[in-house]
């Protein structure tokens, strides 16, 4: 694969707000990181994904179905993510405790843990 999922994020943000600046505020990014992500992206596949009008940048017949395979693309990465954290907190638990504790602080302890 020679283009990255952040290459991605950046192409269908920028497609979604039509501005650079825009793009980079939402994604934490400068302009220009976004901007040379934009020309990479474009001259790995030499294709041109945006046109410039004016301040705006508008999709290309091209861009636009590309917009359309990266909404699913980073859609189905977020459904991927999503059952990451899922699973982040499963897995067994060993508790060994004195009599006394466990009859009364350790009983506690694990009913929060269950809860969460």
């Amino acid at each position: 694969m020679k283009f990255s999922l952040r290459q991605i994020e950046i192409f269908a943000e920028v497609a979604r707000q039509q501005s650079v600046a825009k793009a980079a505020k939402n994604l934490y990014l400068s302009p220009s990181a976004v901007s040379e992500s934009l020309q990479n992206l474009e001259s790995l596949y030499d294709l041109t994904l945006f046109e410039r009008v004016r301040k705006r940048l508008v999709l290309t017949s091209v861009g636009k179905t590309l917009l359309n395979e990266a909404e699913l693309l980073l859609s189905h990465c977020q459904s991927f993510e999503a059952k990451l954290s899922q699973e982040q907190y499963r897995g067994d638990l060993c508790v060994s405790s004195s009599f006394t504790i466990g009859n009364h602080l350790a009983t506690l302890a694990l009913s929060e843990y269950l809860k969460q």
